[in-house]
């Protein structure tokens, strides 16, 4: 495999990383309006970093202050 296939293959990988986080922040319902346009500022600043933040701090946050 060359180094352009890999970088094409990482690539795509991080696009649908994105994408899954974005989604998955704007349906979240336990995060009010403000909270998701930060993290979707911060997903797009910095898509690798912001999606693995949000998988381990944001969306964890959510399924405590929905369990309340």
């Amino acid at each position: 495999m060359t180094a352009a296939a890999v970088a094409g293959f990482s690539s795509v990988l991080l696009i649908i990383l994105w994408i899954g986080t974005m989604i998955n922040i704007v349906r979240t319902p336990a995060v009010d309006t403000r909270m998701k346009a930060l993290w979707v500022a911060a997903c797009a600043g910095s898509p690798l970093i912001g999606a693995v933040c949000w998988f381990v701090w944001g969306r964890r946050q959510s399924e405590l202050t929905s369990a309340r």
